[in-house]
């Protein structure tokens, strides 16, 4: 009931096999895992096509700035800095460090989950969205944009916004994404695409991360986090209830940011999902956990699970 995701790239990242614990958890076995084998048959014939399907990043000029968007103002929040080193982590590992990063004070509201007198979602995406196109704008070289959570989403509309100008070389904006709702196969907005625009939330579902634009876009995600890579069938029993303890305890805890609870999930350490997306990002294969459709722009790299979330009280019971 878990396994809610296609065998094929074509409609974006699908799950990506499950790995083992500490350090064990970034290699894959292709002989044990039939997942794999979906996808090596998918990409050309069995097991063989692992040997082929490797792609290394086009490389682009180096950006000097990132413009950094915290998600959703829920719970504890990192402060300013150490919100920004997180998302040097994240941008350093996949799209080269830039040494002038600048936080944008997008909103981060949803309205009533932040405050009953807080924006809507689409309020708050739409304040943050120019707020971000002013920095863009007002460039004066490449720049990064680093969009978390439903800054994901404020990102994924600038970049349909830059790809209607004709004068945008590729290479001036890259795109760095994280837990993003609109990720085009397992974004909890794209399951839900049906919905639309839910009028009393004054949210929109829907609307994809473009990936036919001349900007590099990593797009990264854990498994089953219920935002980014939510079940195909949310109407499955057992697949919602995954999907809800993966909200719990898999969507907040992407890069611990400070050292502080929560911690990176499935027992990995910071420096090993630093070391994956690095890995990935310097060669995208089924072996890095790493996706991408030939012909578009954007790399998908799944960090895989070593537990079901709903399986997580155990552990933690078992640590009282």
């Amino acid at each position: 009931p878990f396994d809610t995701h296609p065998s094929s790239l074509t409609d974006g990242p699908h799950r990506v096999p499950i790995g083992g614990a500490g350090s064990a958890a970034f290699r894959v076995s292709v002989c044990h895992t039939r997942r794999m084998y979906v996808f090596a048959r998918g990409c050309v014939v069995a097991a063989a096509a692992l040997l082929v399907c490797a792609t290394v990043l086009p490389q682009t000029a180096a950006a000097e700035t990132s413009l950094i968007m915290r998600g959703t103002v829920i719970g504890r929040q990192p402060t300013d800095q150490e919100f920004i080193d997180y998302a040097q982590r994240v941008t350093g590992a996949t799209a080269g460090l830039q040494p002038d990063p600048r936080l944008v004070g997008v909103p981060g509201q949803f309205w009533p989950v932040t405050g009953l007198t807080a924006p809507t979602f689409d309020q708050s995406v739409a304040i943050g969205l120019d707020m971000l196109a002013a920095e863009v704008d007002a460039r004066t070289g490449p720049v990064v944009v680093f969009g978390h959570s439903q800054s994901a989403v404020i990102a994924s509309r600038e970049k349909a916004r830059l790809s209607g100008d004709p004068a945008l070389a590729p290479g001036e904006v890259t795109f760095v994404l994280t837990a993003n709702p609109n990720r085009p196969n397992g974004g909890l907005f794209e399951r839900l695409a049906w919905l639309g625009t839910v009028p009393i939330l004054d949210a929109t579902f829907g609307q994809p991360t473009p990936t036919d634009t001349p900007f590099l876009t990593h797009d990264i995600a854990l498994q089953d986090d219920a935002v980014a890579d939510s079940p195909r069938y949310l109407f499955n029993p057992l697949a919602l209830l995954n999907a809800l303890a993966g909200f719990v305890y898999i969507h907040g805890t992407y890069l611990d940011p400070n050292g502080d609870s929560p911690a990176p999930p499935y027992g990995y350490t910071p420096e090993q999902i630093e070391a994956a997306m690095a890995a990935a990002a310097a060669e995208c294969s089924a072996a890095t956990y790493c996706q991408h459709r030939p012909g578009t722009d954007t790399y998908y790299i799944t960090l895989p699970a070593t537990r079901l979330p709903i399986m997580q009280p155990l552990p933690d019971l078992g640590a009282l």
